[in-house]
C-alpha cells in the first residue's frame, strides 16, 4: 500500500489555568465556549448520528463497554449543531444531553443541559471583533479566539507536511498507512492507519496511542468512522471509537438548531478580556471538525 498523508488527530493542547496572585481567592477554571468561527473545509450541509464506544478496564479487572451518541449538524447559512448523549452511570436515571448551537447570522451561540435544564444564550461578538480572548458575563465561559486560529493553522501546517512526506518515495513513513476509500452512508471516505510502536522499557514514556485509524469525508471536511488503540492502563480508556450511524445530506430544517423550549433561559453578553493567563486550548468545535 502506498502511504499516505490524509489528515490524521492531532493532539489537543493541555489546558491551564493560573491565578493572578497567590493571595487571590482560587477561582474555578472557566468552560471553553466554542469560538463559532466559519471552516472553509465545511460548507456542504448535513445531518449526521453517530455512536461513540469507550472501553476501559473496570475494578474488578474487566472490561466495561461505555456506549454515547452524538449528532452533527451544518446548514447552508453556516448554522452548526453539536450534542452528546451519555446514559446515566448509576443506571437510575434518564440519559443526559448536552447541546451547543452556532447561529452566525445572530452572532448567537446556545448551550443547553439536559440535567440542569437550563439553555445559556451566549452573545457572541461579529466575525470581525473576534480577536483575543472573551469572557462571558458570569466568567463561566471563555473564548480564546487567537489561539484557536493559531491552533488549526498549525494542524493544517502539519497535515500539508505529512501529505507531502508521503507523495516523497524518497521519504516513507512506515507509521502512516493509506487505507484507501470506502462508502459509509452513502458518502465516499478516505482511510488512514497511524501505528506508534509501545515503549520498550519503564522509562521510556508511552505514546499517547499505539495504534490511530480515521476515515474522513473530503465532501463534509468530518470524520465519519474513528478508531483509536491506547496503551494498556487501569487509568484510562484502552480503546475508543466513533462511527456514523445516519446521514443526511439535505440542507437541515431551521429547528433542528433550536435549543429545547421548555428550559429556563439565561442570557449573557461576552465581553473582551486580557489574556493574562495565555491559556493554550483547543476549540472544542475545531477538534470534532478538523480532518
Amino acid at each position: 500500500m502506498r502511504k499516505s498523508g490524509i489528515r490524521i488527530a492531532v493532539a489537543v493542547t493541555a489546558l491551564m489555568v493560573t491565578e493572578a496572585g497567590a493571595a487571590q481567592q482560587s477561582k474555578p477554571k472557566p468552560h471553553f465556549a466554542w469560538t463559532c468561527l466559519p471552516d472553509p473545509k465545511r460548507h456542504v450541509p448535513y445531518s449526521a448520528e453517530f455512536n461513540l464506544t469507550n472501553t476501559y478496564p473496570g475494578s474488578d479487572g474487566n472490561l466495561v463497554v461505555y456506549n454515547y451518541w452524538e449528532t452533527q449538524a451544518l446548514d447552508s447559512h453556516g448554522r452548526s449543531l453539536g450534542t452528546t448523549t451519555f446514559p446515566d452511570p448509576n443506571h437510575k436515571g434518564p440519559p443526559q444531553t448536552t447541546g451547543v448551537a452556532c447561529d452566525p447570522p445572530t452572532n448567537t451561540q446556545y448551550r443547553w443541559n439536559s440535567l440542569t435544564k437550563q439553555i445559556i444564550v451566549l452573545k457572541m461578538p461579529k466575525l470581525e471583533e473576534s480577536k483575543g480572548c472573551w469572557e462571558s458575563e458570569s466568567g463561566d465561559l471563555f473564548v480564546d479566539f487567537d489561539t484557536a486560529r493559531r491552533l488549526a493553522a498549525e494542524a493544517e501546517a502539519r497535515t500539508r507536511q505529512i501529505d507531502q512526506m508521503a507523495r516523497d518515495p524518497d521519504n516513507p513513513d512506515p507509521l502512516v498507512e493509506d487505507l484507501g476509500t470506502m462508502t459509509l452512508q452513502g458518502v465516499e471516505v478516505q482511510g488512514t492507519r497511524t501505528i506508534r510502536p509501545p515503549a520498550t522499557s519503564s522509562t521510556d514514556p508511552e505514546p499517547p496511542y499505539l495504534r490511530e485509524e480515521h476515515w474522513a469525508s473530503p465532501l463534509l471536511g468530518v470524520w465519519l468512522q474513528q478508531e483509536v488503540d491506547y496503551p494498556p492502563s487501569t487509568k484510562h480508556n484502552i480503546k475508543w471509537s466513533r462511527r456514523v450511524t445516519n446521514l443526511n445530506l439535505s440542507d437541515p430544517a431551521p429547528s433542528t438548531f433550536e435549543p429545547p423550549r421548555d428550559y429556563k433561559v439565561v442570557t449573557e453578553a461576552m465581553h473582551q478580556v486580557p489574556c493574562e493567563a495565555q491559556i493554550e486550548h483547543s476549540d472544542p468545535q475545531s477538534a470534532k471538525r478538523n480532518k
